[in-house]
């Protein structure tokens, strides 16, 4: 199983793009929700969005992967065995939709996967979880993925479009 390891920024750059995280716009309700189920959390981290391979990571109808700036290719094998946690949708959103409506907060909860406890060396068993995300995913959605960590000169192959 082959995926595409996505992130995006308001730079144009790659160059531009090394030691700049990502943020959330509620980051004590993303933190408080990690908290309350044991995920782990950092304030700082880049977003990643997978897909699989030769899979339209920007499809008609669906979430553009344009939305927050400029798409990059990740180098899959540099960022595979730090990423901390996966969720079959935005983690923000499922996050803060999980403190805000109380009634929604475990079906968000199983939308994550904690990769933290997986040997950050095992190839397999993290391919095989990141898979098992993708399954879940909602059609036309993207799973998101992170790295407690900016990205640095081998993480990044291209820009995308």
């Amino acid at each position: 199983m082959n995926f595409v390891f996505v992130t995006r920024s308001p730079v144009f750059s790659i160059e531009d793009l090394y030691g700049r995280p990502s943020h959330d716009d509620e980051p004590e309700k993303v933190r408080l929700f990690c908290e309350t189920w044991h995920f782990p959390y950092s304030s700082d981290f880049r977003s990643i969005f997978i897909y699989h391979e030769g899979e339209d990571p920007d499809p008609p109808g669906g979430a553009s992967i344009k939305a927050y700036g400029n798409p990059f290719l990740l180098n899959t094998d540099a960022v595979l065995g730090d990423i901390q946690i996966v969720c079959t949708q935005d983690i923000q959103n499922a996050a803060v939709n999980g403190i805000d409506f109380p009634e929604v907060a475990e079906r968000n909860a199983n939308r994550f996967v904690d990769m933290s406890k997986l040997d950050p060396g095992d190839r397999d068993e993290r391919v095989a979880a990141i898979g098992s995300v993708i399954a879940r995913r909602e059609r036309r959605q993207y799973v998101e993925a992170r790295i407690f960590r900016t990205l640095v000169s081998g993480d990044v192959i291209r820009k995308l479009f």
